[in-house]
């Protein structure tokens, strides 16, 4: 058996690619796959996933452990100049035992050995959402990632990433309407105040996106499945290099996010297909294989004030904050 859990804390985008790669190798080498502990999905109101056995990780020890149980967490590289866990595709899946419970990001698509359409029968959008028109078929999906980006802020792309990207949409493919969607509104109006904002919450925005033949997404792993489980061919434009838009060491953060169909634009405006961009991403691998020796699964904590804050206070000042400075905190 493979084993998938779906930890407290976990985003929704996180959820799903460990869930849909757990299903793969399970599928792959012939095994069941188990979920542990699905009352904490995230999805449940709009997503049908497909699930044989779930079970309850009670049984297990404080690292998910048991006599029945053992855990591959996920290779990543601590790189201390760009300040980021990157990660790739972990070969040690090849050589996965029975009763592994995988842990990690598990964001490359070489885990779907070859076939990245397979996430379309683990995953449905539920039949109420895929009904209901929400975007045309002229209309180009903005979505922009704000939220807790702002507190780090390497994540967060400069507001020319947004307004080339709609340049491009417009000059590329000839589309004159854009509808945003986003998780933190507020921002979304800051960037781009004459974008209109599609209304309503999480499940409205995957539907859109879903919907969509055209979209410009944020470096999220969010955008990932509502892009990718809707049939036909749609025009997405991602940043280069993923999570450190633009560094000037042209490493790909994380390697394991550059995907074939996708369009990727530079800090220029400039688009690249997929092998365009391949030589930086397999330049980064060997980067990290060559010069890291020591690999992490375990983040380092930042032990700044604000974790000495107690929650509900911490909850109330970042909701002011966000009010007063909705590009900067969130």
């Amino acid at each position: 058996m493979i084993g998938t859990i779906f930890e407290q804390g976990q985003g929704l985008g996180n959820q799903l690619w460990v869930y849909c790669v757990g299903k793969a190798i399970a599928e792959h080498y012939k095994m069941e796959h188990v979920v542990f502990d699905l009352e904490n999905f995230k999805g449940h109101h709009f997503l049908d996933l497909d699930i044989s056995n779930s079970q309850s990780s009670t049984s297990l020890n404080s690292n998910f452990e048991s006599d029945d149980w053992c855990v591959l967490n996920e290779e990543c590289f601590w790189d201390e100049e760009l300040k980021y866990f990157s990660t790739d595709y972990d070969v040690r899946v090849d050589n996965i035992v029975e009763n592994t419970i995988i842990r990690g990001n598990f964001q490359s698509e070489q885990y779907f050995y070859g076939r990245p359409e397979r996430i379309r029968a683990y995953i449905a959008l539920k039949e109420e959402y895929v009904a209901k028109k929400l975007v045309d078929d002229d209309v180009c999906v903005i979505y922009i990632r704000g939220g807790e980006y702002k507190r780090h802020k390497n994540l967060i792309l400069p507001d020319t990433y947004w307004t080339n990207a709609i340049s491009n949409m417009r000059n590329r493919y000839g589309v004159s309407k854009f509808i945003g969607i986003s998780d933190d509104d507020s921002y979304f109006k800051r960037v781009l105040p004459d974008i209109e904002i599609l209304p309503g919450s999480e499940e409205q925005d995957f539907a859109a996106l879903y919907q969509s033949k055209y979209a410009i997404i944020a470096n999220s792993s969010w955008g990932y499945f509502p892009t990718k489980l809707a049939p036909g061919t749609k025009n997405v434009i991602a940043p280069q290099q993923w999570a450190r838009f633009d560094n000037k060491f042209d490493r790909w953060a994380s390697p394991c996010n550059l995907y074939p169909d996708w369009i990727w634009q530079d800090s220029m405006g400039n688009l690249k297909s997929y092998e365009d961009c391949l030589d930086s991403k397999v330049k980064t691998t060997k980067y990290y294989n060559k010069n890291f020796n020591v690999k992490t699964s375990i983040k380092a904590v930042d032990k700044n004030l604000r974790a000495y804050i107690p929650a509900p206070i911490r909850a109330f000042i970042k909701l002011i904050l966000s009010i007063l400075f909705p590009k900067k905190l969130g």
